[in-house]
């Protein structure tokens, strides 16, 4: 049976996911989606509040890494050096919900899922693929940037099928 329920639906961005409430809840660890999650799609940049919530989460202790299925190697290499500035390692061509690279992750996180959260916009892939490897999982609303293509915003108007209309509001 499909688990598309995340542990905490958000009603907002990730600037709306309490980073104490994680760490109340045992989180030590989290998996963030880069697309639409962290970063506006084709930005190739951090806004500033994005960059202001991941330095609050790094100094209250928790581990991070980006799992993105974004396969643009170009692209992805534009923002290295913020990357690397935020000491945020980060996997491409995830493929979630596979579980190969959330599993990769966690290596390289060195914790129990039990103590990590995955982060994400999307429930058919950052949920589904966190519930498959026993992690907590977070649904976030998306950071929208330009308007996206036909096919997510159809995707999207079936995965709310899967959560609780009140997130819509």
């Amino acid at each position: 049976m499909l688990n598309l329920q995340p542990d905490y639906l958000v009603k907002g961005s990730i600037l709306k996911l309490s980073i104490q409430t994680l760490l109340s809840d045992g989180i030590r660890g989290l998996i963030l989606d880069l697309d639409n999650t962290i970063m506006k799609p084709k930005a190739a940049l951090f806004e500033a509040d994005i960059l202001e919530w991941l330095a609050e989460a790094k100094r209250a202790g928790l581990k991070m890494i980006i799992v993105t299925n974004n396969k643009n190697e170009k692209y992805l290499s534009s923002f290295d050096k913020a990357l690397a500035e935020l000491d945020l390692p980060m996997i491409i061509k995830a493929k979630k919900p596979r579980r190969t690279k959330l599993n990769e992750a966690l290596k390289i996180l060195d914790l129990p899922a039990e103590q990590v959260c995955v982060i994400g916009d999307r429930v058919l892939t950052d949920v589904w693929g966190g519930n498959r490897i026993k992690c907590k999982t977070a649904f976030v609303r998306p950071l929208l940037g330009k308007e996206e293509i036909l096919l997510f915003r159809f995707l999207r108007k079936i995965e709310k099928l899967f959560l609780h209309p009140s997130h819509w509001d």
